[in-house]
Formats: C-alpha cells, structure tokens, sequence
C-alpha cells in the first residue's frame, strides 16, 4: 500500500531540517506528505511549501506517468509552491518533460521536482540517514556496515530487501 515508502521519506525529509507531515492512509488528495522547508539567505528567510507524492510501482515495473499526477491542481489546493515526486522506479520521460516546463514557466512560482530509485538508494546509503537505514532495512544496513574501506555497496542486491520490507 505504500505507506512503507511515505514513513520513510517523511522520516528522511525530517532529517533534512523539514517540518513533514505524512497524511495517513486513504485518500489523500494529490498529496502524501506536506513539508515546509525555511531557507536562510543574506537577505532573510524565506519559506518552501512541499507536497510530496509517493509513487509504488516496484511491482508493475512501470514508470509514473504525467496523468498519473496533478501537480498545479494539487499544490494550488493544497498552497503548496514545491511538488516532489518520489517513487520506487521512474518517472516516464512525458512527466520529466511536464515537470520542467512547469518549472520554468514564469506565470506561476511552482518548481517540480522527483527523486527516482537511484536516488531515493542514495540518499539512504548516505551517513546522516544511517538510522533511516538502521529501522526501515535492517539487513541492508548490516551489509553496508561490514564493507571494506572504499568497498562499493550494491545498491541491486540491496533493492530487492528495499520491496520486500515496505511491501512494494
């Protein structure tokens, strides 16, 4: 049901500095976890609003479609200025297309954003998201611990522990 995945990525996304909130189960309206970010500057603080969505497809093996998800529909109804999508394969090519045209239109301040597999795998073998690893992938996180200085970590063998603990 995914609500594996949207545990996790709250957690990490809270890691990050974040404030999330992940939605629950049922239906959620376009938006898993909502997210408010502070970004310091020189010239002050200002703030981002996320509407994170979470896409399983580990299953099907299929890439998120762009009619799968209502990116200005949902971040207008939800106020939100940032969409990240993240998902356990892929966004198709027509959905990486809409993401940036969305982005660089100047009529509105909506950046679209996704965190594909390798990414979502790259952010957990990071050090600061050692105890996301630790809880949510426990053999995982006792393989990479027993590495050799400079041993590369197989994120492919890794994966398949990945779905089968969040029921993707």
């Amino acid at each position: 049901n995914g609500s594996g995945l949207e545990n996790m990525v709250c957690r990490i996304l809270k890691m990050m500095g974040l404030d999330a909130k992940y939605s629950g189960v049922g239906s959620d309206d376009g938006r898993d976890i909502l997210a408010n970010e502070k970004i310091e500057s020189q010239m002050g603080v200002c703030e981002r609003r996320w509407l994170v969505e979470c896409k399983d497809k580990t299953v099907s093996k299929r890439a998120v479609s762009k009619t799968e998800v209502g990116i200005l529909d949902h971040c207008s109804q939800h106020k939100c200025d940032s969409y990240l999508l993240v998902t356990t394969t892929q966004p198709s090519a027509g959905l990486v297309k809409k993401m940036e045209n969305i982005t660089e239109d100047e009529s509105h301040s909506i950046s679209a954003s996704f965190w594909n597999r390798e990414k979502l795998i790259e952010i957990l073998y990071k050090s600061e998201f050692e105890s996301v690893l630790r809880e949510y992938l426990p053999e995982s996180y006792k393989r990479t611990k027993g590495l050799s200085p400079g041993e590369e970590v197989s994120v492919d063998r890794d994966i398949d522990q990945i779905i089968e603990y969040l029921d993707l």
